[in-house]
């Protein structure tokens, strides 16, 4: 078997690949039920070993066979050629400690460029080892010596991956190990990994880094979050790249800048906006209507006030959710969108999947009455760009129209989330036609107000089972302490989703 663990020769974990659900039963939990790493790595191992007997050939004067290249490299590793033909065949997975083991065997037969880190990094699904072992590195005082090398190798482990020359070329100059930096690696792994279940209460812990490398702690708690048990292959979940892009920019800045992650801001204390103090929007006819009710004297009330206010009747096209859009309270808003969608759920999944049952159908049809209005309103939240644009046709002709033909021309056609908040306000006919689509129907809006907004937040606030993998994504960041706000890219997918679900709901009769 290969070798695993402190002692040479311990059984290494080598498992089969299988479906989903027997992922499902392979996954290790660590103490109070937390997620760690899938177990089952290694699928791109007849890529990197076709690449390494390659590399021996080129420094060895007599060619070496295929066979007897396995042949030397189970010898190396302690197991059979037959288990390791097996896990080529992609008939056996190995966990991240065999995978790091065989990162190192191959260092031995001759291929410089290769080793534990390298191994690991070149399966997405052990993304949190890479990092949890890297975050254990920093904390010798010896990783300041290889700091560029660290940001380089994290950077641009994504790219180690491609199955072509690039690939290569990227591991040769941003991958290669030097002899010195292997011993420091290799205790930062055993510090790390939990090679049986007893030592799982101490190791595998960001929580002993966190201190002094708060970027790669974040990322690896993220990834914990983000693990689902109906995906085994990490590389094809769009969700995780997206939500880990924020992470990798602390990540970068962290090594780039001396150790300290780039300022996030608190939401409480800097929200990107409060249209109702604005001078162009808060003091136009609209704005000051919306300003009487929901702001009174221009000062920042709480989201609770907000909420409660917005639904006055005085002003028929406001609502409780535009009084939170407006005032950029965004935190409170996705945590009312998770309330309100929850029991919808599994309705919306079967309607997104065309499996609904014609006994849901008016449930669908009184939901497509307030959807469309729910979204628009979700749009004032931004930055999204042109995804505003692209949500639909007729969004888009009301605010193309009621820009400038020399706006126009200046923005080439891509609508931005200021073109959307400066016709709302606006007195002109398409400001009228996109107050009147975000109208919420009296009947909804009743039951609409009953929903609580509260100032305390934790992150059992919200039910990761019964709550959209996108809109999860985004609440995610929202909880955190220092907070950056999501990424366009984070918030993209969300939106996508409720224009998915729109076309659904139109599709419906």
């Amino acid at each position: 078997m290969f070798s695993c663990g402190q002692n040479e020769g311990a059984p290494a974990r080598l498992i089969r690949m299988g479906t989903p659900s027997e992922y499902i039963k392979m996954r290790r939990q660590a103490p109070g039920g937390r997620p760690l790493l899938r177990q089952g790595g290694g699928r791109r191992l007849r890529f990197v070993l076709g690449w390494c007997r390659e590399e021996v050939n080129l420094r060895s004067s007599t060619p070496v066979s295929k066979g007897a290249f396995i042949k030397a490299l189970a010898a190396e590793l302690g197991t059979t050629r037959g288990r390791l033909y097996r896990v080529i065949r992609g008939e056996l997975g190995l966990s991240p400690d065999a995978l790091w083991r065989l990162g190192n065997a191959l260092h031995k037969l001759g291929v410089w460029q290769m080793s534990g880190p390298l191994a690991l990094s070149l399966e997405p699904r052990y993304d949190a080892h890479l990092l949890g072992v890297v975050g254990e590195l920093v904390l010798d005082p010896m990783h300041f010596e290889m700091r560029g090398f660290l940001f380089d190798f994290l950077w641009y482990r994504s790219w180690f991956r491609n199955p072509d020359d690039s690939g290569i070329d990227h591991i040769a100059n941003y991958g290669v190990l030097i002899p010195p930096r292997f011993d420091l690696f290799e205790a930062a792994w055993e510090r790390w990994y939990a090679f049986d279940a007893g030592q799982l209460a101490t190791k595998e812990r960001e929580e002993r880094f966190a201190r002094a490398a708060p970027p790669l702690a974040r990322a690896v708690s993220i990834l914990r979050a983000q693990q689902r048990d109906d995906d085994p292959d990490r590389l094809s979940d769009a969700s995780y790249r997206i939500i880990l892009r924020d992470a990798e920019k602390d990540i970068r800045a962290y090594f780039s800048v001396g150790g300290h992650s780039r300022r996030k801001f608190q939401i409480e204390a800097s929200p990107r906006f409060n249209l109702l103090s604005d001078e162009e929007f808060g003091f136009t006819q609209f704005g000051k209507r919306l300003r009487s009710i929901i702001s009174p004297n221009g000062e920042r009330v709480s989201a609770a006030d907000a909420y409660d206010r917005g639904w006055d009747l005085r002003v028929s096209e406001s609502s409780g959710l535009l009084g939170l859009a407006l005032l950029d309270c965004e935190r409170e808003y996705y945590l009312l969108v998770a309330k309100i969608i929850e029991p919808l759920l599994p309705l919306i999944e079967r309607l997104l999947s065309g499996t609904i049952a014609n006994k849901h159908r008016a449930d669908l049809l009184r939901m497509r009455t307030w959807w469309r209005p729910f979204t628009i309103i979700s749009c004032l939240m931004g930055p999204l760009d042109d995804t505003v644009r692209r949500m639909w046709d007729e969004l888009a002709s009301f605010i193309l129209e009621s820009m400038t033909q020399e706006r126009r021309e200046a923005c080439y056609g891509l609508v931005q989330v200021r073109d959307l908040h400066e016709t709302l306000f606006s007195q002109s006919k398409y400001g009228r036609k996109l107050r009147s689509m975000i109208t919420i129907p009296n009947d909804v809006a009743k039951e609409f107000s009953k929903y609580s907004i509260t100032d305390e937040y934790s992150s059992s606030d919200f039910h990761t089972g019964a709550t959209p993998r996108q809109l999860v994504s985004v609440l995610q960041m929202l909880h955190e302490s220092e907070f950056g706000y999501p990424s366009a890219d984070t918030r993209e997918e969300l939106y996508w989703w409720f224009r998915d679900v729109a076309r659904a709901l139109d599709a419906t009769s």
